[in-house]
Formats: C-alpha cells, structure tokens, sequence
C-alpha cells in the first residue's frame, strides 16, 4: 500500500493516466484540489481507477454536489463521501494517514469566475467560510500547531510571487487565511514538514514548499517517473 499526491486533475486524464490506472486497489491518491469529477452525476458515476482517492477542496468543484454528500470520520477527521473510494478531505481537519500526520485548508479564489455561470461553472463557496477557518484554529491548537504535511489548493501571495514571479496577485482571501495559518504555526512554535499545493498549474519547489501539477510525489516524497513507474531519485 502507497500513497501519492498529486496536482489538479480537473475530471480529466492526462499522461499521468497510466500510472493511476495501475495502482492497487489499496493505493490511495491524494488530489490538492481541483479534482473536478464531482461535476455532474454524470461524471460521479464515471470511471475512477480503482485505488482510494482523497482531493483537497478547489476552486473548480461543483460545491453543490459535494454539500450533499455524507460526513464520515475518516483517517481522524472529518471527509465528505463522493463513492466507496473516493472522498473529500475538509477544511481544517487534520488526518492521520500512512502515518502521518496532514492538515488540510483547501478552497481558492476562481480568477475567471466572471466568465461562468453561478452555481452551474462557478460556486462562491470556494472561498472557505469563517466556521472553517475556525475549525482549522480550533484543531491545530488540540493538535499542538504541528503536522506532517499541510496540504492547500492555492498558497500565500507572498510565496506565489517567489515561486512564479508573479509581479503581482489578486485578492484571494484563502491566501490571506493560508498566511495567518502558517503565522499561527510560527508564532505557536509549531512545524509542518512539507507545504503541498495545486492550483498554479505548475511544478515548482521552494525549500519544503512543493507546487504540484502533472507531478507526482509518494508519500515519503520521492518524485515519481510516471511514464515508467520508476522513482526519478531520492
């Protein structure tokens, strides 16, 4: 049993295919949001390889379906079930899987929402809500401000400047919340090891901050060449 992370998925396939389709029925796949096969029922009853998937909440989800999906407990905290493998990892909840520890805060501001549809192309829920910012402090105070991996969609403007030289950014309130996240941390004198997160459409490393997209990362964070299997190295 393996888990991997990897970038937005968007409901689609790309070259990372092949390796999805042959993963165990006890792999698991952990998606930084965007996983965009909850778009319609359609989609929901389509074809999903058949190891475990676990997305971040994104920016491009049909919230609509996804709130009316059952609460479950799952690996610690709190999921929402899309199907007997697939599940949605909420907004500041921690779990414990392969056993690690990992923090979730997903959710980011749709810069093109002006050219969709409300509630058919375009959800303002994917801003999170002030109840989930404050389930995230609530949980990161019980869980000693310190985790394994803190997974997001979308990440602080400060770092999306460094990392993609951005000249500037938009007003996304879910980077603000991400920041103070990652204050609350510092100032608790609290860790993460790494900061995992989609969004950007890019693969990009900053220090233990790890941009992904078509990348692919196991758990123990050793890249995988997908087009083989193979591990590009340690």
């Amino acid at each position: 049993m393996t888990t991997y992370f990897t970038g937005d998925t968007h409901g689609t396939w790309d070259e990372r295919e092949k390796f999805f389709k042959n993963l165990n029925p006890d792999d698991r796949v952990i998606v930084l949001g965007d996983f965009g096969w909850n778009w319609d029922i359609n989609h929901i009853n389509g074809f999903i390889p058949n190891c475990e998937w676990l997305s971040v909440l994104g920016n491009h989800e049909n919230y609509n379906l996804v709130e009316q999906m059952p609460i479950e407990e799952r690996y610690g905290g709190k999921v929402r079930k899309m199907k007997d493998n697939v599940y949605f990892l909420l907004n500041g909840e921690y779990y414990n899987i392969d056993g690690h520890t990992m923090f979730v805060f997903g959710g980011a501001l749709s810069i093109d929402m002006h050219y969709r549809t409300p509630y058919v192309s375009w959800w303002p829920q994917e801003i999170p809500s002030s109840k989930d910012y404050e389930n995230a402090m609530t949980n990161l105070e019980k869980n000693g401000w310190t985790m394994d991996f803190l997974l997001t969609h979308t990440c602080e403007d400060r770092l999306a400047k460094d990392m993609f030289g951005y000249e500037y950014v938009i007003y996304d309130p879910t980077a603000r919340m991400i920041e103070e996240i990652k204050n609350s941390i510092a100032e608790h004198k609290g860790h993460y090891g790494y900061h995992l997160f989609g969004h950007h459409h890019d693969n990009v490393t900053k220090g233990n901050c790890i941009c992904m997209f078509e990348d692919i990362y196991d758990i123990e964070m050793h890249k995988v060449a997908y087009d083989t299997g193979d591990y590009y190295g340690e």
